[in-house]
């Protein structure tokens, strides 16, 4: 994990890593910062906003290949 930059604890909650990269990459720094009670509110906040952005394309996805299968079946 030191490869990358956790290893200083300078790092910055958010710095620049959209949410779901940096749970994938940094979980330990996620977790110390709710330890730490730290920026709670923006941590939230993104998490929030990245599920209903995953939530919507899953759900577009789903929709348009609903729709494509039914005018497959209408033919």
């Amino acid at each position: 994990m030191a490869a990358y930059g956790t290893a200083g604890g300078g790092q910055q909650p958010g710095s620049g890593l959209l949410i779901i990269e940096r749970i994938l990459r940094d979980r330990d720094s996620i977790w110390r910062q709710i330890g730490e009670e730290r920026d709670l509110g923006k941590l939230t906040l993104q998490m929030l906003t990245s599920s209903v952005l995953a939530l919507a394309c899953y759900g577009a996805v789903l929709g348009a290949s609903h729709s494509f299968a039914r005018r497959a079946c209408r033919r």
